[in-house]
């Protein structure tokens, strides 16, 4: 087994603490694998700023200047408040992710399981066991990151991220995954959302769509000619759109004419409501 060695996961970004650390270690001569650091903060753009931050103050140090960043605990409130359990935490979750995620190797979130009640910690993803209401219970938190987990293939261009709206999309052969969220502290903020996908071949394609946190589904059959597929969705605050899109037809097949001559053949449309142009 391989392992890696480093810190020192002090309490947040403390640019004396990057110097005089590092400094030291390379004084002794001695392992730094990586550098980590702990960070509460209701505003997302702090993690980009500390990552960005530390990663300069490293550049000092040749060896160890391209380690990877690694923050060891993170979320919206490092106090034992109920803003922990709330569909604002996890679509801050989702939100932040998408910033940092270009920046960090790695993000652990604290922790996996509340604390037990009465005065037991909110940080967890699912509720302690001891719970008189929801006994080991998912948190909203617990549902970003599930989603989280259906981004598969490789990462694609996502543009268009704003004040309130952020994500992150993933394609594979079959299917392109795309994750956004609406965070917005004050509660108020309601998006109409365009999405478009770009570069589709002609064919039928299913649009999935799942609001995760309150667990509503759909599907829509969209036929596609010119390689965009547009569709609105509206996103409340603090909420969660998962969007899957697969393709599941051609739009026409070729099918053997009635007559013998190999060259006779009949076009078969699918699902088409309107006229097909050639």
């Amino acid at each position: 087994n391989k392992f890696h060695l480093g810190g020192p996961a002090v309490g947040s970004y403390y640019p004396n603490w990057v110097n005089n650390f590092v400094s030291y270690i390379a004084q002794n001569n001695l392992l730094l694998d990586f550098y980590s650091w702990h960070r509460y903060t209701k505003k997302p753009s702090e993690y980009v700023n500390d990552a960005r931050n530390i990663r300069n103050l490293l550049s000092a140090f040749p060896s160890f200047a391209g380690i990877p960043l690694i923050l060891t605990e993170w979320g919206i409130d490092s106090e034992n408040t109920e803003i922990n359990n709330s569909n604002t935490s996890a679509a801050y979750a989702i939100y932040s992710i998408s910033q940092f995620k270009k920046d960090l190797s790695l993000a652990f979130n604290f922790e996996v399981k509340d604390g037990p009640p009465p005065n037991g910690g909110k940080w967890g993803l699912i509720r302690h066991e001891k719970n008189p209401d929801n006994n080991l219970s998912p948190k909203p938190k617990f549902k970003a990151f599930r989603e989280l987990a259906k981004l598969t293939g490789n990462e694609i261009s996502l543009s268009g991220n704003g004040t309130f709206i952020s994500g992150i999309a993933s394609s594979t052969t079959t299917k392109t995954t795309v994750i956004l969220a609406n965070f917005d502290l004050a509660g108020q903020n309601i998006e109409n959302v365009p999405v478009t996908f770009t570069g589709l071949v002609p064919a039928m394609y299913e649009l999935k769509y799942h609001y995760v946190l309150d667990d509503r589904s759909g599907v829509y059959e969209i036929p596609v000619t010119n390689g965009n597929l547009n569709k609105n969705f509206l996103i409340p605050a603090n909420s969660i759109l998962l969007l899957e899109l697969s393709k599941i037809s051609p739009l026409a097949t070729f099918i053997n004419g009635s007559g013998s001559d190999t060259n006779d053949k009949a076009l078969i449309l699918n699902n088409i409501d309107g006229p097909l142009l050639l």
